[in-house]
C-alpha cells in the first residue's frame, strides 16, 4: 500500500480532524492507531450513519490537505 502520512506533521493533522469529526458526528473515539499507510479507530457511533459520515468528513479534508500541499489532485 503506498504511504498516506509522509512527515510527521501530517500525523498531528489527522489527528485534528478525527477530533473535529468525532464532535461533529458525535463518536465516541477509543483508541486509534496511525500507520505509515492506513489507520485503525475503535470508535462508537451514536448513530447508525455516524460512522461513514465522521470518515468522509476525515477524508475530505485530510484528501484536500495533501493535494493542496503538493499541488496535486484526486486520491492519495
Amino acid at each position: 500500500m503506498p504511504p498516506v502520512f509522509f512527515e510527521a506533521q501530517y500525523y498531528a493533522t489527522y489527528t485534528y480532524w478525527i477530533k473535529e469529526s468525532s464532535k461533529k458526528y458525535s463518536i465516541s473515539v477509543h483508541a486509534f492507531v496511525m500507520i505509515t499507510n492506513h489507520i485503525h479507530l475503535l470508535v462508537t457511533p451514536s448513530e447508525t450513519e455516524s460512522v461513514s459520515l465522521f470518515m468522509q468528513f476525515i477524508g475530505r479534508r485530510y484528501v484536500s490537505y495533501i493535494n493542496h500541499k503538493y499541488g496535486k489532485s484526486g486520491s492519495i
